[in-house]
């Protein structure tokens, strides 16, 4: 993902027009910037798209976005982030072990 501010007179086109044989996937209009969406694999491609056009850009990352996501209600998410921070913890006391001990982390 790219984001370049909206300056002089930048419109969506002009954007389109340099990254979409670069691997763009879309456009987004943010109000204030665009944000250009592509594989992560055509990030480098997008990013040289736009410097060549003479676009100027703010950021270039490739954002971690899962692939499922699943439900949970609220007892399960309250289980998940006692889960998650309870493994912080122990981490960083440099026991991880003990985390199989820990009664909240059965596994069902």
């Amino acid at each position: 993902m790219v984001i370049a501010n909206k300056s002089d007179g930048l419109s969506e086109e002009k954007i389109l027009e340099a990254v979409l044989e670069a691997g763009a996937e879309e456009v987004n209009d943010l109000g204030d910037s665009f944000e250009i969406v592509s594989d992560p694999s055509d990030l480098t491609a997008v990013r040289s798209a736009l410097q060549s056009a003479g676009i100027k850009y703010e950021s270039a990352e490739s954002p971690f976005l899962p692939s499922m996501s699943i439900p949970l209600d609220l007892e399960q998410a309250e289980k998940m982030i006692v889960h998650f921070f309870v493994q912080q913890m122990l981490v960083l006391l440099g026991t991880v072990p003990a985390l199989q001990d820990y009664p909240l982390l059965e596994k069902d």
